[in-house]
């Protein structure tokens, strides 16, 4: 008996701690619909009484077409728009960020935050929305709060906005004239043009073969770490983080990392959400270490780039940190003739 009490007591008190975690949710509905119809985005957050919510950023701007639907349908950038920000309030001079004036209902220990948001975008395919990032703080520190993975649905054109776009028939063209050339004497003067053209061109060929050739040098390529390093250089003579442009700062530095990622690793840093980097440098098999570093450098410069955050950070420390990463895992320079053998 005494057994299944302390079991009963223990699932209890799990599901009640469970509860007081912050979850943070992004949901859109409908999943599928025509082009130009609005459609509801509702974000869910729920934090605990002891914590508080710094900032959020959404991730609408970040949207991109995985598939086009219709034949030169741009497949980067996606055109939305607003429609309705619910309880929000957008701030003067930015449509797109809204302000956070929005009020919690009480659940007791925690306060719950809903708003929907109604949208339409105006870019066919099948659209991703990655998730959104949220800054919750604590008497224990800030943390980032993630919402579920990458959104997907589709959006399809109305069949009568593309009616009359497939256009397979010629166009009429001018009746053809016959006139009278002085056809031989302008044939002569071709031939003799790419007779002399050729002529020059073996003769300049010869003369660099065996006149003016030189001793092949090998060429050095210029390895990654080489090229971070002078990046590095160049973000400490800024020094943006003395002028209180963290902006500037993480963007310099964070467009450092994923170069340095994508020319040493070979992935595809540079066109990447933080969380795809993640993913890849922990396939890479990336130190433990290295990788909790970025997993708290790459979200927190988004929100400082995109929600205008200003983390209490030892901003030029990440200047090491960088400088470190990039020396630990730099890859051998080699050799390269000028036939391009190694």
């Amino acid at each position: 008996m005494r057994k299944w009490f302390f079991a009963c007591w223990i699932l209890l008190f799990s599901i009640a701690a469970q509860a007081q975690e912050p979850r943070l949710s992004l949901s859109c509905s409908p999943d599928s619909l025509l082009l130009g119809s609005p459609m509801n985005c509702t974000c869910s957050l729920t934090i605990p009484k002891s914590m508080g919510l710094k900032s959020i950023l959404l991730p609408f701007d970040s949207m991109s077409v995985q598939q086009a639907i219709t034949p030169g349908a741009d497949t980067l950038a996606v055109d939305y728009e607003i429609l309705d920000w619910g309880s929000w309030t957008a701030p003067p001079g930015d449509s797109k960020m809204p302000g956070l004036t929005w009020s919690g209902i009480d659940k007791g220990n925690y306060l719950e935050f809903i708003n929907t948001i109604r949208m339409v975008i105006w870019q066919p395919g099948i659209i991703a929305m990655p998730p959104a990032l949220a800054l919750v703080g604590s008497s224990r520190g800030d943390y980032d709060l993630l919402s579920q993975e990458n959104l997907l649905f589709v959006n399809l054109p109305d069949p009568q906005q593309i009616e009359g776009m497939d256009s397979t028939g010629l166009a009429p063209i001018k009746p053809i004239i016959l006139t009278r050339t002085r056809s031989n004497l302008l044939l002569w003067i071709g031939l003799f043009m790419i007779g002399l053209a050729g002529f020059l061109a073996l003769a300049f060929f010869l003369l660099k073969k065996f006149f003016f050739k030189k001793a092949e040098t090998p060429l050095r390529i210029i390895p990654p770490h080489e090229k971070a390093l002078e990046a590095i250089k160049e973000i400490e003579r800024k020094e943006d983080w003395k002028k209180l442009e963290l902006k500037s700062f993480y963007s310099d530095l964070t467009r450092v990392l994923r170069q340095y990622l994508e020319d040493r690793f070979e992935m595809p840093a540079m066109e990447s959400t933080s969380s795809e980097i993640l993913e890849s440098a922990r396939n890479e098999g990336l130190d433990a270490g290295y990788l909790e570093k970025m997993k708290h450098l790459l979200p927190m410069s988004d929100m400082v780039k995109f929600a205008k955050a200003e983390p209490a950070e030892e901003h030029h420390k990440w200047i090491d940190w960088l400088r470190s990463f990039v020396l630990s895992t730099k890859k051998e320079e080699t050799l390269q003739d000028e036939s391009g053998a190694e």
